[in-house]
């Protein structure tokens, strides 16, 4: 079996890859040792058996099973540590799916030893490999790494149901930013200088057109005024008067 590349993170973790030929998973009942080209390392371990199992003890945060299933389905339990089983079904599909996430928690678990044993209900199961999360420094030698990962940013608490795996590590701290250099306080100085130039033209130019309008209104002559006396129109024209500018 391929050795880990060692990694060290400080507080990190590691997210670590178990084939299913691995001797850390113990089976028992009926299995069947296959594969196709597609699966991980060429290899698969396959029953049909009801209550076959197989048991896998970890030293991590997280895990999650993965496998493939066929046009027919399946049908699995995953009891991790004393909590409940959790049960799989997975209807028919219409191809073969690879690659399949079986069994997840829904939460991160609290770090140490854990025991998860996956025990066939119904169907063909199909176990490919599991992955797992562990503290660095405590990689199994018959694991391969996967990836690493940053320090965990709180310690999660434990869960074993099934559900949507949450993140069990915070992303990666950025540095802090620089100040900024002469040139861009310079640039920006001058795009605020513009755009105060910019804003009191404008306004010079409104005030002025509304002055010019004011005068022009006030040496406009008022036209005649028809009025209707007895139902003759009789025109009174009124001129200029003497007070206007």
């Amino acid at each position: 079996m391929a050795s880990p590349t060692q990694f060290e993170s400080g507080n990190g973790s590691l997210l670590l890859r178990i084939d299913d030929q691995s001797p850390l998973l113990q089976y028992n009942g009926n299995w069947v040792q296959s594969g196709t080209e597609q699966d991980y390392q060429k290899t698969s371990h396959s029953s049909n058996a009801t209550g076959s199992f197989v048991t896998f003890t970890f030293n991590g945060t997280f895990i999650t099973v993965y496998g493939s299933v066929d046009t027919r389905g399946s049908s699995s339990s995953y009891k991790l540590d004393d909590a409940p089983p959790v049960v799989t079904d997975i209807e028919q599909v219409p191809s073969a799916q690879l690659n399949y996430p079986l069994f997840f928690p829904s939460a991160p678990l609290q770090p140490g030893l854990h025991e998860l044993v996956i025990t066939v209900v119904g169907g063909t199961f199909n176990l490919d490999y599991i992955e797992y999360t562990s503290l660095s420094g405590e990689v199994n030698g018959d694991a391969s790494q996967v990836s690493a990962f940053p320090p965990q940013s709180s310690s999660p608490s434990p869960s074993s149901s099934g559900g949507t795996p949450s993140p069990d590590s915070a992303p990666p701290a950025t540095s802090p930013s620089k100040g900024l250099s002469a040139g861009a306080i310079a640039g920006i100085a001058i795009a605020a200088i513009g755009v105060v130039l910019v804003v009191a033209l404008t306004l010079f130019y409104v005030r002025r057109r509304s002055a010019r309008k004011v005068r022009h209104r006030r040496h406009i002559s008022e036209k005649g005024i028809d009025v209707l006396f007895d139902g003759q129109s009789n025109v009174i024209t009124m001129g200029p008067r003497d007070d206007i500018d």
